[in-house]
């Protein structure tokens, strides 16, 4: 990952993004943690952008984790479980009032759907929204049921 994030740091372009795609992030950050919060931290003036996914919140390097993701500019969160609770609520709320309001909103999700929040620099309204995620057999039966 240091080779890679070297590579895109030395050839990198702003302008022409290199895309990342991290699965299981909390192992990277108990192995590779100074590299990653580079690349959350300075990545993206290099080029590096990425899509990022864990399903712990607590893990060893989970501070570091937890200032990149305050970076993100787009933020896709199923309900969390009970250990994890706290920690997405800090990612999500600014202050009281804020983990406040999302603590009843993450409690309430129900499976299947997600909450999406943009960043405050970005232009979508509004910039937080509650999405239902369909699986692929109910996406083509919706499109057979149209297609006849």
């Amino acid at each position: 990952l240091r080779d890679l994030y070297n590579y895109i740091r030395q050839n990198g372009d702003k302008n022409h993004p290199f895309l990342l795609v991290l699965d299981e992030i909390q192992e990277l950050c108990r192995t590779n943690n100074n590299v990653l919060k580079d690349i959350f931290t300075q990545g993206k003036r290099f080029g590096a952008v990425g899509i990022y996914a864990t399903q712990h919140g607590k893990f060893e390097g989970s501070k570091d984790y937890l200032a990149g993701m305050g970076q993100a500019d787009t933020r896709i969160i199923f309900q969390p479980d009970d250990d994890n609770m706290n920690w997405v609520i800090k990612i999500l709320g600014h202050n009281n009032k804020e983990k406040e309001f999302w603590s009843r909103i993450l409690q309430g999700l129900e499976q299947g759907f997600c909450v999406v929040k943009f960043s405050e620099n970005s232009k979508p309204s509004p910039r937080e929204m509650i999405v239902k995620v369909y699986d692929r057999n109910t996406i083509d039966q919706d499109l057979d049921k149209k297609s006849t």
